[in-house]
C-alpha cells in the first residue's frame, strides 16, 4: 500500500508478535536509499480543534490558552509546507530554538538563511515571520518551550484528515479508558461525540462505555479513504457487550461526514496464556465502506502459551493454536422475557452505616420494642469507613429489616440474614422533620449521616439518596409475596426463593417478583444448573481469570417464561423442589460461603439432582441457547 498510519496513544507490545507503530510512511516508492520514518505523538481523536485549524492556506495554531499570554495570536504555517513532514519540521524546530535567542525589545532575528536552507517560498515568508515575531513573544513571556514540539505532532494528524491525504491502512492499538475514569472535560466531549455517532449507550452502562470504540471510530473517519482497510487491538467486551453495541453497528452519522465500515471476522484472543492485558483482548478488522457491515461476536478464537510477554513470532508461534471454526463470543441479539423483570438490590453502601449486630443491654435491658446495637465490621471494609469507629445506639425494632445479599446466597437456599438499620415507615422514608417520633432511630441515623456527609467521595447525593440511588430500594416496597433472586457473582450461578416480605435485597443480588413457588422453583431450577452456568460464560466479560461477573448476562439465553401447563416447565419446579429438600439437609461448614455453595453443589450432584437439572435444562434450551452444542459439564468441585 501507498501509506500505513498508525493511530495509539501508548504503544504496547502484543504478547505473541513485536507490534512498531508506524505513523505516516509515506509512499515507499519515492523514498530510494536511506528510509527514514518520522514518529507523531498528536491528537489522534482530535477532541476540540475546530475544522478550520487547517484552513486553504494555512495551518493555524491557537495559543490563546497558554497561561500569562495577554494576547490570541495564532501560529500560522503556510499550508503547501505540511507536504514534505521532514522538511516541515526541521523548519519549525529551528524557528522555535531561534526564538529562544532573541532578547525582549532587541530587533526580530533574521530568517534569511532559514528560508533559503528550507525552502521557502517568498509568498510564504510574511506569514511565517509573523509566526516568528509570536514565538519571539510567547518566549519573552516564559510560554516559548512547547510551541514547536506542539506544532510538530499537531500538524501530520490534521494534515492526514484531509481527504486528499488520507491513508490506505490504519493500524493501532486504541487507548482502553472507561468512561467513569475519564476526567470530567473528556466525560462531556466523549457524551457529545458519541451520541452524534449513534455509539453512547444510555446511562445503565454509561461508566463502562470506553475510549477505545470512539478512538477507533474517529481515527477511521479522519484519517482513512474510502476502501481503505483497518485493524485494532480492542477489548474482548467489544464482540458482545452492551456498551459496544453502537461501534458494533458499523454506521456512524456525525455532523461533518458519515462513516460507514464492513466489519471482517475478528480474533479472540482471550485465550492466550499469559494474558496479554489484564482486560482481555480481541482484534477488528474491516475496510471503510459505502455501506455498514455489522461486526459479528463469531471471532476467530486463539489458544495457548507463549514463553514470555513481547516474544517474537517465531518464539510464540509453536505455542499457539488459532480455531478452524469462529467461537460464538456474543448474544443473537434475542432475550429471555424474564430480562426486563429482574433488577438489582438497593446500594446498601457503606455497610458501617446501615449492617448492624445485637450488642450488650446493660443491666437494664433495652426499652420495649428497641434493640440495642452496634455496626456490624467486616474485614472487606474500605478506606475511609474501616478506619471509623463503629456506631451505637438503641433503635425501635421496626426499623431493623432482615438483608440478603450475595453471601447470605446458597443454590436453592437461604443462609440466615443479615440486620440493617433503614429509616423506611413501611411506605415511605421517614422525613427529616418526623424523625424526633422516634427517637432511637433519630439519634442512629443522624450520626450515621454526619458520618456519610464527613466522608462521602462526593457531595452529589445525601445518605438516603445514596440508599436509594435509581429507586433501587422504593422498587423493593412493598415487597411481594414470592421473589426469586440470583447472586451478581461467583464462579458458579446461585439462585434461590424469597418468601418473607420484610427482606430487604442488596445490590450484590439480582431480584424479581413471580407469580407463587412454582414459578420460582422454575426460575431457580435453570438458574442454578451448572450447564446453565456454562452457557452464560460464554456471554460474561472475562478478566485476567476466570468470568466472574453473571449480572444480567443470564439472560443472552432467550429461555422462555413459566407456563403451568407446560409438561417440562411442571419438570423443572417439581426437581427444584427435591433440590430445595436436599439443599435444606446440607451440614454447612463454619467457612466462607463459597466452600459453602459447593457443600450444597456436591451434595445435589451426589443426589442425583444436579444431573436431572441439566438434562430438563439442556431439553429446554435446545435450539435457542447457542448453535453448538452444551459445553461438558465439570464437577460442582472444580
Amino acid at each position: 500500500c501507498d501509506h500505513v498510519f498508525g493511530v495509539d496513544v501508548h504503544p504496547v507490545a502484543v504478547a505473541f508478535a513485536r507490534v512498531t507503530y508506524l505513523l505516516a510512511m509515506g509512499n515507499l516508492a519515492e523514498r530510494p536509499g536511506q528510509l527514514t520514518i518520522p514518529v507523531y505523538l498528536g491528537d489522534s481523536v482530535q477532541w476540540n480543534q475546530e475544522e478550520n485549524l487547517l484552513t486553504a492556506d494555512a495551518l493555524s495554531i491557537d495559543t490563546s490558552s497558554s497561561p500569562a499570554t495577554l494576547f490570541a495570536e495564532p501560529l500560522r504555517f503556510p499550508r503547501g509546507l505540511l507536504d514534505d513532514p521532514s522538511n516541515f519540521d526541521r523548519l519549525v524546530t529551528e524557528m522555535a530554538d531561534r526564538a529562544t535567542t532573541s532578547k525582549t525589545g532587541s530587533k526580530l532575528p533574521s530568517l534569511v538563511a532559514t528560508f533559503k536552507r528550507y525552502h521557502v517560498a517568498e509568498d510564504d515568508q510574511p506569514m511565517l515571520l509573523e509566526t516568528f515575531r509570536t514565538m519571539c513573544a510567547l518566549h519573552a513571556t516564559g510560554r516559548d518551550h512547547i510551541w514547536g514540539y506542539f506544532t510538530r505532532n499537531l500538524a501530520r494528524p490534521v494534515w492526514h484528515a484531509r481527504p486528499e491525504n488520507r491513508v490506505d491502512a490504519l493500524i493501532g492499538n486504541p487507548p482502553w479508558l472507561s468512561y467513569r475514569f475519564m476526567p470530567p472535560e473528556m466525560q462531556v466531549s466523549f457524551r457529545k461525540m458519541t451520541t452524534e455517532r449513534a455509539m453512547w449507550a444510555g446511562a445503565a452502562v454509561a461508566t463502562n462505555q470506553d475510549l477505545s470504540a470512539l478512538f477507533a471510530v474517529r481515527a477511521t473517519e479522519l484519517y482513512l479513504r474510502a476502501g481503505g482497510r483497518f485493524g485494532f487491538v480492542m477489548p474482548l467486551a467489544t464482540l458482545s457487550r452492551k456498551q459496544f453495541a453502537g461501534f458494533r453497528d458499523g454506521e456512524f452519522r456525525p455532523p461533518a461526514e458519515h462513516t460507514y465500515l464492513a466489519f471482517a471476522e475478528p480474533w479472540d484472543l482471550h485465550a492466550i496464556k499469559p494474558s496479554i492485558f489484564p482486560v482481555p483482548p480481541c482484534v477488528v478488522f474491516g475496510t471503510r465502506a459505502s455501506s455498514p457491515l455489522p461486526l459479528s461476536g463469531q471471532g476467530r478464537q486463539w489458544s495457548g502459551r507463549v514463553p514470555q510477554h513481547n516474544a517474537s513470532w517465531a518464539e510464540a508461534a509453536p505455542g499457539l493454536t488459532i480455531g478452524d471454526d469462529p467461537a460464538a463470543a456474543t448474544a443473537t441479539g434475542e432475550r429471555s422475557p424474564y430480562a426486563d423483570d429482574f433488577g438489582q438490590g438497593a446500594t446498601v453502601v457503606p455497610r458501617l452505616l446501615f449492617l448492624v449486630e445485637d450488642a450488650p443491654a446493660g443491666p437494664l435491658g433495652a426499652p420495649p420494642a428497641r434493640r440495642t446495637l452496634r455496626s456490624r465490621r467486616s474485614a472487606n471494609e474500605k478506606p475511609p469507613w474501616k478506619t471509623l469507629a463503629a456506631q451505637t445506639g438503641t433503635v425501635e425494632d421496626r426499623f431493623v429489616f432482615p438483608l440478603h445479599m450475595g453471601e447470605t446466597i446458597a443454590p436453592f437456599r437461604l443462609q440466615d440474614p443479615l440486620e440493617a438499620v433503614f429509616p423506611w415507615s413501611g411506605t415511605e422514608f421517614i422525613a427529616r422533620d418526623r424523625l424526633d417520633e422516634f427517637p432511637g432511630l433519630a439519634k442512629w441515623w443522624r450520626a450515621a449521616e454526619s458520618v456519610w456527609m464527613e466522608h462521602r467521595s462526593s457531595e452529589r447525593l445525601s445518605l438516603v439518596e445514596q440508599l436509594d440511588y435509581r429507586r433501587k430500594f422504593t422498587a423493593q416496597m412493598p415487597a411481594p409475596a414470592h421473589r426469586v433472586v440470583y447472586a451478581a457473582s461467583g464462579m458458579y450461578l446461585a439462585a434461590t426463593r424469597i418468601d418473607d416480605p420484610r427482606v430487604v435485597i442488596e445490590k450484590s443480588l439480582y431480584w424479581a417478583e413471580v407469580s407463587g413457588a412454582d414459578e420460582g422453583r422454575y426460575l431457580t431450577a435453570i438458574l442454578n444448573s451448572d450447564s446453565f452456568t456454562l452457557f452464560v460464560r460464554r456471554f460474561q466479560a472475562r478478566g485476567e481469570h476466570n468470568p466472574r461477573h453473571f449480572d444480567k448476562y443470564v439472560f443472552d439465553i432467550p429461555f422462555p417464561r413459566f407456563a403451568p401447563d407446560d409438561e417440562l416447565h411442571r419438570q423443572l419446579a417439581a426437581a427444584a423442589e427435591h433440590a430445595e429438600v436436599v439443599s435444606a439437609g446440607v451440614e454447612l461448614p463454619a467457612s466462607s460461603f463459597q466452600a459453602q455453595r459447593r457443600k450444597i453443589r456436591e451434595a445435589l450432584l451426589a443426589e442425583g439432582v444436579a444431573t436431572t437439572l441439566d438434562e430438563l435444562v439442556a431439553l429446554l434450551l435446545e435450539g435457542v441457547a447457542a448453535t453448538d452444542d452444551p459445553p461438558t459439564v465439570p464437577s460442582p468441585a472444580a
